[in-house]
């Protein structure tokens, strides 16, 4: 608990300071840990029982960054050339293989067709729902909604963890993960939906009503729940505790973005929908 708690207290710092200062450390910063979090992704693919295409995957994270770096609005077109690259990185694969050593290795239909989607999909989650943040990053008032956006998710974690631990009975999702529960998931809302309008009033974002303000902070709160949720199903499945140990007293670098990733997708598109 307290190596979780230190680690929290530094990092946190760390973080806004990155997103104070902006560009180009901030798109450095975001490659950093999108391309560490594509390892550990991809090692729980391997744990599923498919092959992972690290190269692909990490060429197709890096073109998301730049994408956003440049704020150029081609991730449609990255997620093509992402799929693109995969299945020629497999070709090229199976052709060493079979020339190699497995002359009658044969293709296996819905497994390739799975293992070009979760490479694909891998890359979209952490490429471009990471390179939202610098994107968001360049907008107006642009380091306000991006501390909106950490401090939104750290509040629910806090909350969710804290009331879990305290009041947590009744069980959520307990295949899942079973340490979740309908009380913790309150407690997320309970503390990451004022955390929003806190920042929200503290830095005079341009929203129109409260009510609209509300609804965010709502958003916020739900959608970092469902981003941990959907994490923890992926361990589940490889049947991981952690998605990794570079993070001391918290895991994997995706067990800290699972919430967040999520909340950079509705502050993005809240920012554009409504604000803008």
């Amino acid at each position: 608990m307290m190596t979780r708690l230190l680690v929290t207290t530094l990092g946190i710092p760390i973080i806004l300071c990155t997103v104070w200062i902006g560009s180009p450390w901030i798109s450095i910063f975001v490659l950093l840990i999108g391309v560490l979090g594509s390892i550990e992704f991809y090692r729980m693919v391997r744990l599923w029982g498919f092959k992972a295409y690290y190269v692909p995957g990490i060429m197709s994270i890096c073109l998301y960054v730049w994408n956003g770096h440049n704020n150029l609005g081609l991730a449609f077109w990255i997620f093509i050339v992402s799929i693109l690259l995969t299945v020629s990185w497999k070709v090229l694969v199976r052709l060493v293989n079979v020339f190699l050593s497995s002359p009658n290795d044969q293709w296996t239909g819905k497994r390739e067709f799975l293992e070009i989607v979760y490479s694909a999909l891998g890359s979209l989650y952490l490429g471009w729902g990471l390179s939202l943040a610098i994107v968001i990053r360049q907008e107006d008032k642009g380091t306000e909604w991006l501390i909106l956006a950490i401090i939104g998710t750290f509040a629910t974690d806090t909350g969710s963890y804290g009331f879990g631990r305290l009041f947590g009975k009744r069980q959520m999702a307990p295949y899942i993960s079973p340490n979740k529960t309908w009380e913790g998931a309150f407690g997320g809302v309970i503390t990451g939906l004022p955390s929003v309008l806190i920042a929200v009033s503290a830095f005079q974002l341009p929203i129109p009503s409260i009510t609209i303000a509300i609804i965010l902070g709502f958003l916020v709160s739900i959608l970092a729940q469902i981003g941990d949720l959907i994490e923890s199903f992926m361990k589940r499945k490889a049947n991981l505790k952690d998605s990794g140990s570079l993070i001391p007293g918290h895991g994997g670098i995706l067990d800290r973005l699972d919430s967040v990733v999520l909340v950079l997708l509705v502050v993005y598109h809240f920012n554009l929908w409504v604000i803008n």
